[in-house]
């Protein structure tokens, strides 16, 4: 059995179960073969067209350009896009259409909206139509398929198991079965090297009978294999440290006796070869676990000290390259245990001496694993990716070829509903676009998650009543994300640099009401916002303004502390005050009118652009050149007020509506404004940090052989960029008819508070 025939196979399971009881009174469905490679997009329209049931109730489309060379029928190619058929008629009861693109691995960017993905994520999740197709004509007892799909579901709940390695691990498994004759436990264990572990029939013999159908115990046993044995085929120890070649040739020769002479060839290639994932790699994990495991148990006893490692490397190098500040630290270091957080002075060290410990291989690793080993915590996404490249930048071999994945730990609808609702929403929101946003060679396994609100609204339309997730828990606010940076070396071996971020949502923030302020914000643009202190008590003056607590706040909309976008009224609407206020000046010879006819050419044309802005963002996100535009758009208007409408007067009826766009004037007590996400200037600054982040984040995978340089200084000055908010520092609010310049004392997010 072929992995992509068997791709195909589950995904007919998956199409055939949504349409079993579909009826053309019910619309069309539509499905998107949702980031599947082009091969793997191949061998499902194969197995739809083959598929009697499937073929008469689905129209597949595919674009021409990519899918003309694989022998498919010439009436399912088609010169347009995908997002045509998202609301295109159909003669059928579905379509079935793609995202893929020519670049391996990666997704055409497109709304989900009114589409039905089916990607890894909900191929994953068919784990019973995994165990069908792969045992059909196998002599296995129900037992044993149970405790199979079981395997397979602890399996999926590690993570990090693409969906190519996981197709092909249950053919390895199918492929032990009826070559080898291994029931299906040692069959799963035989089966191992599909997920670059090495083979071992009794890798699963220490789980207990009436724990097999417990995914959980499966779980652990998966996560134990790749902790303990996938780090030795790359080189590495359990801890990520480079096992140098003088190491691996010391353990060979104490080992060699009990090492099978078979093997003795294969091992000795392996010792030779570059560390990564190879063809050296592979053929070692192809032997058995048992001959191959005493190369490694001498080095498993061995405990490695940084400092003492350290000072050795510089006591056999030229002189004077440490300094006595150096060597006493050193000394220190020894004493110490580098287990826990780095502190100042050890990233102080690194800093200084990183380009003379990177000529030791095994030491840079060490180094590298101490300063970079935690996971980073953030909860700004994109400033934290762009810092986690300086960790992959730091932990990968040079090569000639690379390739970045970021998983999401909750890619599936049932992780999803352990995620808070709010957050979710925030999430899917603020990132959109992010596939497009960091281009070609990145692949974005997020699962359902930036279909977040298209997932919400078929939970609530089912009439779920756990739809709505209020937890505030730790787990339910935070989403877990690995980073894999695999480098193709000269000679087509791989190695992999993994990190991982942990993006946090914090509910007492203002920024916890973007989402639902958004949604209200798409319908009226122009809505003028609101915002006011917290009264004060007992005769005391209103309090201050903190935007980390919306407790601060008093809502502008409902009972939502934090939010600026109020319940619409067209006397609220700055676009239609600025237009009658146009027409006032005009009818008092306030401006001329020529003045009043480009003023108005203008303000249509920053309209439609920053409406454009605000409704795409849902899809595009900050990457939305109208983001750009808008801003250009609102700077030419605003030249225009300045040049035909000069005098207080005007400014008040022409300047102060465009002026009070995108910000919340703060009510009660001294002249204060919030500036939200939205503000036109504000809009131009996330387009320009987000392509800061696609800058970085090219930089390190256009670059194989790894940024040169101080690289320090270049990923601080980043963060520093990113943690401020760009434009504008200064506004101008009014009280009454009195305006006031407020400069910036406070940020959060994409807010920011001037007084």
């Amino acid at each position: 059995m072929d992995i992509h025939e068997l791709i195909g196979t589950v995904a007919c399971s998956i199409l055939k179960e949504e349409l079993s009881d579909h009826t053309a009174q019910a619309g069309t469905a539509r499905f998107l073969l949702d980031g599947l490679s082009v091969a793997q997009t191949v061998a499902v329209t194969r197995a739809v067209l083959a598929d009697p049931f499937l073929t008469e109730r689905v129209e597949i489309k595919l674009p021409k350009a990519l899918f003309e060379g694989h022998a498919l029928p010439d009436t399912i190619l088609t010169e347009r896009n995908a997002t045509f058929y998202r609301s295109a008629d159909c003669d059928k009861l579905a379509f079935l259409i793609t995202n893929a693109t020519a670049e391996e691995g990666q997704a055409e960017d497109m709304s989900l909206h009114e589409v039905t993905p089916v990607g890894s994520a909900q191929l994953m999740e068919r784990l019973p139509a995994w165990v069908s197709a792969a045992s059909a004509g196998l002599a296995l007892t129900d037992e044993a398929r149970v405790y199979w799909e079981k395997s397979l579901a602890g399996l999926v709940q590690v993570g990090s198991t693409a969906l190519e390695r996981f197709a092909r691990y249950v053919v390895s498994t199918r492929e032990a079965v009826i070559d080898e004759g291994y029931p299906i436990i040692e069959a799963l264990g035989y089966a191992l090297p599909a997920l670059q572990l090495p083979r071992d029939p009794a890798a699963f013999a220490g789980i207990k009978d009436r724990s097999r159908r417990h995914p959980s115990a499966w779980r652990r046993e998966f996560v134990g294999l790749r902790r303990k044995r996938h780090p030795y085929l790359l080189k590495q120890n359990p801890n990520q440290i480079v096992i140098s070649e003088t190491e691996l040739r010391d353990a060979y020769e104490k080992a060699r006796d009990v090492i099978p002479v078979l093997v003795h060839p294969v091992v000795e290639l392996f010792i030779e070869s570059r560390p990564g994932w190879n063809s050296s790699s592979e053929a070692l994990a192809n032997c058995q676990w048992e001959h191959i495991k005493p190369l490694f148990e001498g080095l498993a006893r061995e405990k490695a000290n940084l400092g003492q490692d350290t000072q050795r490397f510089y006591a056999e190098g030229p002189p004077d390259l440490l300094s006595a500040d150096d060597e006493e630290y050193l000394e220190l270091l020894v004493k110490r245990k580098t287990t826990s957080a780095p502190e100042e002075e050890d990233i102080a060290f690194y800093e200084r001496h990183r380009d003379e410990i990177r000529e030791d291989r095994k030491l840079k690793s060490s180094w590298d694993k101490f300063i970079f080993g935690r996971p980073l915590e953030t909860d700004e996404f994109l400033s934290g990716l762009a810092l986690m490249m300086e960790t992959l930048n730091a932990r990968s071999n040079p090569g000639v070829r690379r390739h970045l994945t970021i998983r999401c730990d909750s890619a599936t609808k049932r992780d999803l509903r352990n995620l808070n609702t709010e957050a979710g929403l925030y999430f899917s929101l603020r990132y959109a676009g992010l596939q497009q946003l960091l281009g070609p060679g990145v692949a974005i396994e997020f699962g359902a998650l930036m279909d977040y609100p298209a997932v919400l609204q078929g939970w609530r339309d089912s009439k779920d009543k756990s739809a709505a997730n209020r937890s505030v828990a730790k787990a339910a606010l935070q989403l877990r994300f690995h980073l894999e940076l695999e480098t193709t070396d000269g000679d087509g071996g791989t190695s992999t640099a993994s990190a991982q971020l942990i993006w946090k949502y914090r509910p007492d923030v203002i920024s916890s009401q973007l989402a639902d302020d958004w949604e209200r914000l798409c319908q009226h643009p122009f809505v003028a916002l609101r915002c006011g202190r917290e009264p004060g008590t007992s005769g005391r003056r209103p309090g201050s303004i903190d935007l980390s607590d919306v407790r601060t706040l008093v809502p502008g909309y409902d009972r939502d502390r934090g939010s600026l976008v109020p319940t619409y009224r067209r006397e609220r609407d700055l676009g239609l005050i600025w237009k009658a206020n146009l027409k006032t000046a005009l009818d008092q010879n306030l401006v001329g009118r020529d003045g009043a006819e480009e003023l108005q050419a203008l303000f249509e044309a920053f309209r439609e652009r920053y409406e454009d802005a605000i409704i795409g963002f849902r899809q595009e996100g900050a990457l939305n050149l109208a983001c750009r535009e808008q801003a250009s758009a609102y700077a030419d208007l605003l030249d225009a007020v300045r040049k035909h409408a000069p005098g207080d007067r005007n400014k008040e009826l022409l300047l102060r509506p465009l002026l009070e766009l995108g910000q919340a004037p703060v009510g009660d007590g001294a002249a204060a404004a919030i500036v939200a996400p939205w503000h036109p200037l504000r809009l131009a600054a996330a387009w320009r940090k987000a392509h800061l982040v696609r800058e970085v984040v090219r930089s390190v995978i256009d670059r194989p052989a790894g940024l040169e340089g101080d690289t320090k200084l270049f990923f601080r000055d980043l963060a520093e960029d990113m943690r401020h908010v760009f434009y504008p520092e200064v506004v101008v609010s009014w009280t009454g008819r009195k305006p006031e310049l407020l400069a910036l004392v406070d940020s959060q997010g994409d807010y920011s508070l001037h007084e």
